[in-house]
């Protein structure tokens, strides 16, 4: 990459980085809260009479369930958000006039997205430590399967925010769509407790992998084959910023 290139890179990560952080009460504060909720209630209270699950106790079957939902949610909402801010405020066109790539422009809001999911993560694991101890098995592995989870819902939310028309269509995504599957994908119960049929569905639910991987880096138990959660992923991921590329160029005319 060229220096004018990587200014013009820097420029628009530190713009939608310094963005969300002038409001990040409303950014993180809520994940944090709804955290702490989860754990008490469901970890204290009624953790309490169901002991061990998967060979650990139910808190802390259950903490990177939650440390993956807050990061979901950051890394889709900040890119979706600082892509439809830009179209809502007409400061896009600026991007769109200026000689960059649409790989550039694609890679500073994917890295937006990333740095969201990065923060919401290292924040709610640092609240699930006051609560329960929490190891971490591979640091590597924890690190490249947020990095990669983090990728994937910023493209998800990149595309979103090309089709959305308001700011209800763009936060429609993580309440109706990511969060039930979130939930729908062990974070708070193992899959092999479900009976044949819902097992199956909650095979199909790519989301179920990514939590099954995380929770593999950390407590180091896993249903299946690691390499499976991180074909998987590694596919998805791919797939999403290819789409999301294809979707820049074709709709806004970016060249590159």
């Amino acid at each position: 990459m060229s220096l004018p290139l990587f200014i013009a890179y820097k420029t628009m990560v530190r713009k939608e980085v310094a963005r969300f952080f002038r409001v990040w009460v409303q950014v993180f504060l809520p994940n944090l809260i709804t955290t702490a909720l989860y754990l008490i209630i469901f970890g204290r209270v009624i953790g309490h009479h169901l002991g061990l699950l998967d060979g650990v106790p139910y808190p802390l079957f259950i903490a990177p369930g939650l440390i993956m939902l807050a990061m979901i949610n950051a890394a889709f909402s900040g890119s979706a958000f600082s892509l439809f801010s830009a179209k809502f405020q007409n400061t896009f066109d600026e991007v769109l006039v200026a000689p960059v790539p649409t790989s550039l422009i694609l890679a500073a809001y994917i890295t937006v997205g990333v740095i969201r999911g990065f923060i919401a993560a290292g924040l709610v694991g640092l609240v699930v430590s006051f609560f329960i101890h929490l190891p971490v098995h591979s640091w590597a592995l924890s690190l490249l399967i947020v990095a990669l989870s983090s990728a994937l819902f910023s493209a998800l939310g990149l595309i979103n925010a090309i089709y959305a028309k308001n700011f209800e269509q763009v936060s429609m995504i993580p309440s109706f769509v990511l969060t039930p599957l979130t939930y729908l994908g062990g974070v708070f119960y193992t899959i092999s407790s479900l009976n044949p049929t819902w097992q199956q569905l909650s095979h199909m639910n790519p989301i179920y992998y990514i939590i099954s991987s995380f929770r593999y880096s950390l407590l180091n138990i896993s249903n299946h084959s690691l390499s499976l959660y991180l074909t998987i992923l590694t596919v998805l991921t791919c797939l999403l910023l290819l789409l999301a590329h294809y979707l820049f160029h074709s709709r806004f005319g970016v060249k590159g």
